[in-house]
């Protein structure tokens, strides 16, 4: 007797380990994203980007930001920032956002960024590139 309950025991082991395996494949409710949440911390954001990618201290002295603007991208409409630099070249960029995180970023064009209202960009004036040669 003891032996037959015995061997129904790992078959019971079995049964509940299979069944904790049940889940695996449902596919779990995501969160809906919002595309076009506004971007809060959008001159934090791109102090950190531009630290990164830019590699001229110069460029970040004197830049000019906008506030985020939502225009037509294709067919669907996202936060776009409007960034001026510094330095010799005074290149003008747009970011866009996607769910408030920075998605993109471009050479400016006319449908993006004409009209923008620019605001010093002290907080870029302060960073420093993280791959700078020193100059």
């Amino acid at each position: 007797m003891l032996h037959a309950s015995f061997g129904k025991a790992p078959c019971a082991i079995l049964l509940l380990a299979l069944g904790g395996c049940s889940g695996f494949g449902k596919s779990e409710e995501v969160a809906a994203v919002d595309p076009n949440m506004f971007p809060s911390t959008y001159r934090a954001d791109l102090v950190r980007y531009l630290a990164v990618h830019l590699t001229d201290p110069a460029e970040f002295r004197g830049a000019v930001v906008s506030s985020p603007v939502l225009k037509p991208i294709g067919s669907d409409q996202r936060y776009v920032v409007c960034l001026r630099l510094g330095g010799t070249n005074r290149a003008e960029k747009a970011t866009i956002f996607y769910a408030g995180q920075i998605n993109q970023y471009i050479d400016a064009t006319a449908e993006l960024c004409n009209g923008a209202a620019y605001q010093p960009f002290s907080e870029l004036a302060l960073a420093k590139p993280q791959n700078s040669a020193a100059r």
